[in-house]
């Protein structure tokens, strides 16, 4: 049975220790809340307004969170699994710790996150907003970013392997010893973007954008880079062998260092 709450706002309140299993929080308005070590399984928060809410530990497996706002709120150690957060709003908040595995976080709002130590695989960010976000050691492993808007933002040390970036706005961005090995990035606009050190071995870049994208000692080992548009890219140390680069347009790029290694491995 649920437990459906009419309560216009709640003010400075604290939930310490609490079940709220089920429980129907739809439209309520959280001023100055903290939730600790809550469950808040299979409960309805959806459009619910958080303002300087403080969470902690909590348990917010299969909650519906859609468009909800979650701006400027601070999460620490919380479990998401199975999540709605269809629409929500992220905007500037701060996830430390957090399990989102096999979340729906599709056409959220997540401008200037930041995510730090955290689970988002599995998950679908179909065509979020994560303009200006910093995302550091997270796990997006076989995550959906299709036609995601993620211009500026820095994922560092993070790994999207088997992720589909297909379609993908991510010009500027910073993507430093990341891994995206097996993934999709087919069509996606990389364009002035940084991915040093990056593992992009097997990964499918495709009429891919990637104009003055720096690939400093990238691995792009068997990575499909057909038709993609390398204009003035930087290959320096980076490994292609064994990637397909038929029809790709690589004027203007620095190949020097990479083209003397082809030639030494053809020559042996």
């Amino acid at each position: 049975m649920s437990v459906l709450l009419k309560i216009l706002n709640l003010h400075k309140c604290k939930f310490i220790n609490t079940s709220l299993k089920r429980v129907d929080f739809q439209d309520i308005e959280f001023y100055d809340c903290v939730f600790r070590n809550i469950e808040l399984e299979d409960a309805n928060l959806g459009s619910a307004l958080f303002y300087g809410t403080n969470t902690i530990k909590g348990n917010f497996s299969r909650v519906k969170f859609r468009t909800t706002n979650f701006c400027d709120q601070r999460f620490k150690n919380c479990n998401f699994e199975n999540c709605d957060f269809t629409g929500t709003d992220f905007s500037k908040a701060v996830l430390n710790r957090v399990c989102m595995v096999y979340a729906d976080i599709k056409s959220a709002i997540l401008k200037s996150i930041e995510i730090i130590s955290s689970n988002l695989n599995n998950c679908n960010l179909e065509n979020i907003d994560m303009w200006g976000a910093k995302l550091s050691r997270v796990s997006l492993e076989k995550s959906n970013f299709s036609y995601a808007k993620l211009q500026g933002c820095i994922i560092e040390k993070s790994n999207l392997s088997y992720a589909i970036l297909n379609d993908i706005l991510a010009t500027e961005a910073v993507f430093d010893e990341t891994n995206f090995s097996d993934a999709n990035l087919i069509r996606a606009n990389l364009e002035d973007a940084s991915l040093k050190r990056a593992n992009l071995k097997y990964a499918n870049l495709s009429y891919a954008n990637m104009a003055n994208v720096d690939f400093y000692k990238a691995d792009l080992r068997e990575a499909n880079l057909q038709g993609a548009d390398m204009r003035g890219v930087n290959l320096e140390q980076a490994n292609l062998t064994g990637a397909n680069l038929i029809g790709a347009n690589l004027s203007n790029a620095n190949l020097k260092i990479q083209l003397l290694k082809i030639l030494f491995l053809e020559v042996c």
